[in-house]
Parts: C-alpha cells; structure tokens; sequence
C-alpha cells in the first residue's frame, strides 16, 4: 500500500474536515508499524496560548489541554519548530499521551503564517 497517496485520498475526500483527520489518524496508527497514538491537537481559539485536543487514534489520554511550552507538543507550538524525540523517557517535560510511545514527532500546523496545531 502507498501510504502517501492513501493519505492524500483521504485527506481530499468529501468527508467533513474532522472526519478526515479522524480517518487519517486511524490510518496511520493502523498502518504504520511503530505507531501507538496519532493525533492532532488545535490552537484554542479563545485562550490562544493552549491547545486543544482534536481528532485522534490511540488509548485514550488525560492530556486534553496543554499550554504553549508545556511537554513536547506545548513546546513545538509556542517555538514554531518541529520536534524529533527518539527516547521519551529522557524529557524531563514530556507529557505521556500512551504508555506504549517511546519516541515522538511534533509537526506545528500553520495558517496564513499562525499557528494553528
């Protein structure tokens, strides 16, 4: 199977936009061996400096909110960086979404040049 191009399909569907992201989170975590927990986490737009937890694949996890700089994902979303962290168990702010992650991938998401996700 071409991941990237079922990806791209179900990103691309008539689904609503949740939906999508809903599906291709199942996709992923099903799809791709080391994958325990996909998710998407979104920039709440009221407090502006928190995210949101959105459509996800995985066990469910108590971190449903998190500040800017707060764990991996507050991190990548108050620097705008990408964060690669292949052992968790060495972050001393790393905030367990699934026991079973080991390591983490950290995309920020962008609109019209603000953060997002």
């Amino acid at each position: 199977m071409d991941l990237l191009k079922e990806a791209e399909r179900i990103l691309t569907s008539d689904m609503p936009v949740e939906e999508r992201l809903q599906a291709l989170c199942k996709f992923l975590r099903e799809n791709v061996e080391h994958y325990d927990w996909v998710g998407f986490y979104f920039v709440d737009p009221e407090k502006k400096d928190e995210l949101v937890l959105g459509p996800y694949s995985g066990a469910p996890t108590e971190h449903v909110r998190i500040r800017f700089g707060q764990g991996i994902c507050g991190q990548a979303a108050e620097t705008r960086n990408v964060f690669v962290v292949q052992d968790v168990s060495k972050e001393d702010n790393y905030l367990s979404c699934s026991p079973d992650v080991r390591s983490e991938i950290v995309v920020p998401i962008f609109k019209d040049g603000e953060i997002v996700g």
